[in-house]
């Protein structure tokens, strides 16, 4: 018999109730359970209409058990815990599921008393019943209930055993036990790694792909050169640059996708797989992490490891059956599926305005109102730095020959590569209204590049940056944005 705790890597995200919380809410299931049990004893009731008294076994409740598809499960209350035998350790009990279990079934009531006596149980399909439920008090006393679908009818009977007849059951005291104990549990979740550790992730559906690579340090031979930024595709050369907010809040969405549970790991097999469409999975999220691994002299060496979260066949409710990382099979909502399928690459085009990190520029040329500012970035070592020490540099900044405050420009070069838009132009840019030429020191293949604005409308300007026309930023913030350049 095991007991069900949080795992030390779950109890980072959810803290389980604790003291007079979790007092309320057993008192609570068991309050809801006896009423789930007693409806149909027939020993408490002096009526024929069905409803029976819920007093006598208030708060003693010590085990449920029920029979679904010819398998027996058993819950258990000790010390204030549920635990599960058919269950594998280490896994938890959801007490939210669990009381809403006791809760549905808790509120259904027996319509009717079909027959008094259990002469004719076949006529009630309860010679062979198909669900059956039990509870056992404090005292060693026991409930037993059968249910049965009557012949010919979309209808349902129920009997207590020892009791005096047979009685009509709701649809919905059926549903409430047509389950197993992996439905009581947490949710699962599909790839429990940790996103920031993730250097490459790709989605595959059938015979695309839609890569995502990280650079940490920028790539210098590409266009772009901001640190921290994702592209799509493998090949140099080909590889485009991704807005990396939208990436990473992708990454996010599916490093914490989770799932009702089916199937446990050590269940698994490739004929249960193969029932599932996990044999071959019409969609897989794959994910390479970096990973540390300390030998015996406790040196650690640094490995890429890669877990995949794998998409099968279709339920009969339109989810679909999803194999995680650690190799549980589970229940995925289809909508959520949709949201990882749909995703293609044009959804992540960068909204950033500039994309060129200061410490990669050498010299910056902006034109503007008729004027041209050259604004120069130089680094040296610190004359007051000890010999050989590479490691202090002074970085200065000149305007036109001029010495400026470095500060001041790093302010205004910062709310620069910070622009943002999601407006996407629908025509094309007027007359060219400023231009910001990057001479780089960190590309060999795009040692010059251009950022423009050109007239739109009244309200924004036209981004080209590079030759690539799409974004619109709103004019006031460019004009004052180059009026603080322009006046350093």
């Amino acid at each position: 018999m095991y007991t069900f705790t949080y795992p030390p890597s779950y109890s980072q995200k959810k803290t389980p109730p604790r003291g007079k919380k979790t007092i309320r809410i057993v008192l609570l299931v068991l309050l809801v359970l006896i009423a789930a049990i007693l409806i149909f004893y027939p020993k408490a009731t002096e009526t024929s209409d069905g409803l029976f008294s819920l007093a006598s076994l208030e708060g003693q409740l010590t085990e449920i058990g029920w029979q679904y598809q010819g398998e027996d499960y058993t819950l258990t209350y000790q010390n204030g815990e549920w635990f599960c035998p058919q269950l594998t350790a280490g896994l938890s009990l959801d007490e939210e599921k669990l009381a809403a279990l006791v809760n549905a079934a808790g509120q259904v009531q027996s319509l009717d008393k079909l027959a008094d006596g259990l002469d004719d149980l076949a006529a009630y399909g309860l010679d062979q019943p198909m669900l059956r439920f039990s509870a056992v008090d404090e005292a060693g006393q026991s409930y037993l209930c059968y249910i049965g679908e009557i012949p010919g009818e979309d209808r349902y009977a129920c009997y207590m055993e020892d009791g005096d007849g047979v009685y009509l059951a709701a649809q919905e005291l059926v549903q409430t036990w047509q389950i197993t104990p992996l439905s009581l549990l947490q949710a699962m979740p599909l790839c429990s790694i940790n996103p920031a550790g993730v250097s490459q992730f790709s989605i595959r559906q059938n015979d695309s792909v839609l890569n995502f690579v990280y650079y940490p340090h920028g790539v210098p031979d590409e266009v772009y050169s901001l640190a921290f930024v994702w592209f799509s595709g493998e090949e140099a050369g080909q590889r485009e640059p991704l807005d990396s907010i939208k990436t990473e809040d992708f990454l996010n969405f599916l490093t914490s996708l989770q799932a009702d549970y089916i199937c446990l790991a050590a269940d698994c097999n490739a004929e249960i797989l193969a029932a599932y469409g996990l044999n071959q999975p019409w969609a897989v999220a794959s994910f390479t992490c970096q990973e540390s691994i300390s030998n015996e002299q406790g040196e650690e060496t640094a490995i890429e490891k890669v877990w995949q979260i794998s998409i099968g066949n279709q339920t009969e409710d339109g989810d679909y059956y999803v194999l995680s990382a650690d190799g549980n099979v589970g229940v995925l909502a289809q909508d959520t599926v949709r949201e990882i399928v749909s995703k293609r690459q044009g959804d992540f085009v960068s909204d950033d305005v500039c994309l060129i990190e200061l410490s990669s520029v050498n010299r910056l040329t902006l034109n503007y109102q008729g004027q041209s500012y050259a604004f120069v970035r130089t680094e040296q070592i610190d004359s007051q730095a000890a010999a050989g020490d590479q490691s202090v540099l002074v970085v200065s900044y000149t305007k036109n020959g001029q010495e400026i405050d470095g500060e001041t420009f790093e302010s205004c070069y910062s709310r620069l590569v910070s622009l943002r838009s999601n407006i996407y132009a629908e025509g094309s840019g007027g007359e060219t209204v400023a231009t910001l030429r990057f001479e780089r020191n960190s590309s060999r293949n795009f040692p010059q590049m251009t950022l423009s604005f050109q007239s739109y409308d009244d309200q924004y300007y036209l981004v080209n940056f590079n030759g690539e026309q799409r974004l619109l930023v709103e004019r006031e913030t460019i004009d004052s944005l180059l009026a603080d350049f322009a006046a350093l």
